[in-house]
């Protein structure tokens, strides 16, 4: 499942460093999702990346989202760099995709739509 470009609403967060580090959002459709990006004890920072979890489950709000999350419910649907969001002026009530970010888990990009850059090079 791809999570489309766009502009999404934060409808709740936890642990906000920098930014929200987890996330319940949903697009102009009204499609939600749980974008986590968790702390590395190891790194002694947070991930660079957040893991995306489609919320497909009939949930009544922001505490149930968290408590399906923290069981392992929601299917873990890819992957996308926390740098490929834009948030908003507070960066705690939206942010937009620009583009196609996602790395699925499901299946491998074809090489045109993994190094895109490659399509377009000038021959000389």
């Amino acid at each position: 499942m791809d999570l489309p470009s766009g502009h999404y609403r934060i409808l709740a967060y936890r642990d906000f460093h920098d930014l929200p580090r987890w996330m319940h959002v949903a697009d102009g459709a009204s499609k939600q999702w749980v974008l986590d990006c968790p702390f590395d004890d190891a790194r002694d920072e947070y991930s660079q990346v957040y893991r995306i979890y489609a919320v497909e489950v009939d949930v009544e709000g922001a505490v149930d989202v968290w408590e399906w999350h923290a069981l392992g419910v929601l299917p873990e649907s890819g992957s996308l760099p926390v740098s490929a969001l834009q948030f908003d002026a507070t960066r705690r009530a939206s942010f937009v995709l620009p583009g196609h970010g996602i790395t699925r888990r499901d299946s491998k990009l074809p090489p045109e739509r993994a190094e895109p850059w490659k399509q377009h090079r000038r021959r000389c």
